[in-house]
């Protein structure tokens, strides 16, 4: 192989640019959304977004392609990239032009700053590192095999090795739907972008397609896609590469669908066509789920290979998911699967088309977005949930090129349109929506909760459809293929731009408790405040406490009081807050935060040893009469008390929870007193002022 790689960068002045100026004012909400973001100019056909998480708990990358769909426009196709906040809200946006017919395809996060797109260009595989804000730091083109064009599909960073992955594939014609001689690529590139190492992956006479890379963290990077014998019979690839570019183990397959008589008996049998699309690891089981979609039964399957860090993996299921609609079958594809967070179950992504339930037409007339929720123990679907409004789908629709429907092509439009946001309480998915003037396809943003819902719409059309269809899960046998291993210049235009989203459907009534605040009262009983920001329209239905301690209560106010018993000397709290807006819509969450007891003399004991959690702390119960004023509280650096009037032989001592003294200040002749609080961990603590056999506390907060 040879490679054509530039690594020059010029930023060029905006007059040579696509100039896009937008009037945007983000919405940030948390919870479920739906918003779809179109050029002001309004002809350009959104594409080939892929997203990732990038700041967890913050926001996710997008990338992907604008099209230019304007016949009398002069300008070229755009690379788009945009990094948004889990409320659907842009924090910046680039569109970016690297050459003839570019394409990107995939994205992945190298940190904090830095993102990495590959696609192509030129008719050269490119990679380029892009960071926070937008700014291009590197660009590298890559010539695969000499006569043909190359095209990146799929990116990956192992932060273990510092070190990219981008798997695709080289073919005479990279914009043929046919890709009949297609040479599948996985290399290895340093953050420089050199090449580390470089394999094709073609098997003897096999044609070969990469279609997604899976992380295998501290072992390799699993590679799926799609071979074609000789023969035209079409199976999944499936093998994985350790770090340094050695063929591990390869367990591509085809799958062998048996026909039965009524007696059941089995009188045939077909090999049926299919193409891996996406996979998931997880790495504390060790199990890696392939995501695969049949050409001949139009549906998605699922293969779970166990022990996969290991030379000899083992198959646990190879299944197909049917889904019914009457006695007809509706056809859809799956283009993501991730593990949800919340029960460890499987999340799988795509589009439907042709005879879903509801549904009419060829794909490009009814091709909703849906989200499925299969079992990872035998790919059993639990539900399964098309997200349209009643005025228009939102489909993840394809372009010219790239059709995702058969196996016949590659399929890689939407490889990672599933990204799990919010700690795993929303799913973030991918989809376009046309504008009704010139059919362009916007780029659509949905949050769903945790059931695949996007309830409570406000000013645009009501989500239907949200309700689950039957699935049936077929297993299938599978045969692993007799597969022999084959071993062996650009100047970026860079220009801002500001999409606006057509119009805010989001509940009204979204909100997010961020934390729960206490204050003493007693031995033993607190105020707790749950902190939380409304919306301005509406009113709280209730305040669900669970105390930690066998007791709960149920309140429209707040602060509320509750005193602990004293089986311990900590407990988690928790809340549920319900909130109704006036539209209606009603908006529920939860949040649990660990208090320690703050106990005092004369309090008793605390937990079953009879820990007393002050216990060495010294003075009476005789308090001082004046006022103090202990500030910033919640506290960070630095604490200032502020006395009423001079204090004679003062002491201002902190202790933890445990009782132990921690810091000591002496304060006397003064009416004021700073302490350095920056060595203490964060936590709860105890201020106590003492002096001529007098003392007072108050509770303090470390950040």
């Amino acid at each position: 192989m040879d490679y054509t790689i530039n690594f020059s960068f010029k930023r060029l002045l905006a007059s040579t640019l696509l100039v896009l100026v937008f009037a945007c004012v983000p919405v940030l909400t948390n919870g479920q959304w739906k918003d779809t973001y179109h050029d002001q100019i309004g002809s350009f056909d959104h594409n080939h977004y892929s997203n990732e998480l990038w700041k967890p708990g913050s926001t996710t990358v997008l990338a992907g392609t604008m099209f230019n769909t304007d016949q009398d426009s002069d300008e070229t196709d755009l690379i788009h990239v945009l990094e948004m906040d889990h409320g659907s809200g842009i924090v910046w946006e680039n569109t970016y032009n690297f050459g003839e017919n570019q394409r990107c395809f995939d994205v992945c996060t190298v940190s904090e700053e830095l993102v990495a797109i590959t696609g192509t260009a030129n008719n050269k595989l490119f990679v380029s590192l892009i960071q926070s804000g937008g700014t291009v730091l590197n660009t590298a083109f890559y010539d695969v095999e000499e006569g043909l064009g190359s095209v990146g599909l799929s990116i990956v960073y192992a932060e273990d090795r510092e070190a990219l992955f981008v798997g695709g594939y080289a073919a005479e014609n990279i914009l043929d739907d046919s890709m009949n001689e297609s040479i599948g690529v996985l290399m290895s590139l340093d953050l420089s972008l050199n090449v580390n190492w470089s394999e094709e992956l073609n098997f003897g006479n096999e044609v070969v397609m990469v279609n997604d890379l899976t992380k295998i963290r501290d072992f390799g990077v699993y590679v799926t896609g799609k071979v074609t014998q000789p023969n035209n019979t079409e199976g999944v690839l499936s093998t994985l590469y350790d770090y340094s570019g050695n063929r591990i183990w390869n367990k591509s397959f085809m799958t062998k669908k048996y026909i039965y008589d009524i007696y059941d008996n089995i009188v045939d049998s077909v090999l049926l066509r299919a193409a891996g699309a996406n996979a998931v690891y997880d790495e504390q089981t060790d199990e890696l789920f392939v995501l695969f979609n049949y050409e001949d039964i139009h549906t998605f399957g699922v293969n779970r290979l166990v022990g996969v860090s290991s030379p000899t993996p083992v198959t646990a299921y190879t299944n197909a998911n049917l889904l019914l609609n009457g006695l007809d079958l509706g056809n859809y594809a799956g283009f993501d699967i991730e593990i949800d967070p919340n029960d460890d179950n499987l999340l799988v992504a795509g589009m439907g088309f042709h005879q879903r339930p509801g549904g009419t037409g060829a794909p490009t007339a009814n091709s909703p977005t849906f989200l499925a929720k299969v079992d990872r123990g035998n790919s059993s679907v639990h539900w399964l949930k098309f997200i349209e409004t009643d005025n228009i789908d939102y489909r993840t629709h394809d372009h010219d090129i790239f059709q995702a429907f058969y196996t016949t092509h590659p399929y890689i439009n939407h490889p990672d349109l599933l990204t799990i946001i919010n700690g795993g309480q929303n799913f973030q998915i991918i989809g376009y929506e046309s504008n009704l003037s010139n059919q362009a396809y916007g780029l659509t943003v949905m949050s769903t909760d945790q059931n695949g819902d996007v309830p409570g719409f406000m000013n645009c059309a009501q989500v239907t459809g949200n309700d689950p269809y039957g699935v049936v899960t077929e297993s299938l046998d599978y045969e692993n293929a007799e597969l022999i291993p084959f071993m062996n210049e650009s100047v970026i235009d860079r220009q801002e731009i500001n999409h606006q989203p057509d119009s805010r459907c989001a509940s009204d009534c979204d909100f997010t408790i961020d934390g729960i605040n206490s204050e003493y009262v007693d031995c033993y009983g607190y105020d707790f405040t749950p902190l939380v920001s409304f919306p301005t329209n509406g009113n709280v239905i209730s305040y669900e406490w669970n105390w930690g301690d066998g007791s709960t209560t149920n309140t429209s106010t707040v602060p509320t009081y509750h005193n602990f018993n004293t089986d311990s000397c900590e407990y988690e709290v928790c809340v549920t807050v319900t909130f109704v807006s006036t539209t209606g819509d009603t908006c529920t969450d939860t949040y649990c935060q660990t208090f320690p007891m703050l106990v005092f003399q004369g309090c008793g004991p605390c937990g079953s040893s009879n820990k007393k959690a002050t216990e060495g702390v010294t003075g009476t119960e005789e308090l001082f009469d004046m006022e103090w004023n202990v500030y910033p509280n919640p506290a960070k650096d630095q604490l200032t008390v502020e006395f009423e009037q001079e204090v004679t032989n003062g002491v201002l001592t902190i202790f933890n929870t445990a009782g132990q003294e921690v810091k000591r200040v002496s304060v006397a002749g003064n009416m004021k007193a700073s302490l350095d609080i920056s060595d203490l961990p964060h936590g709860f603590y105890t201020l106590e002022l003492t002096g001529n056999g007098n003392t007072k506390r108050e509770k303090i907060i470390v950040q």
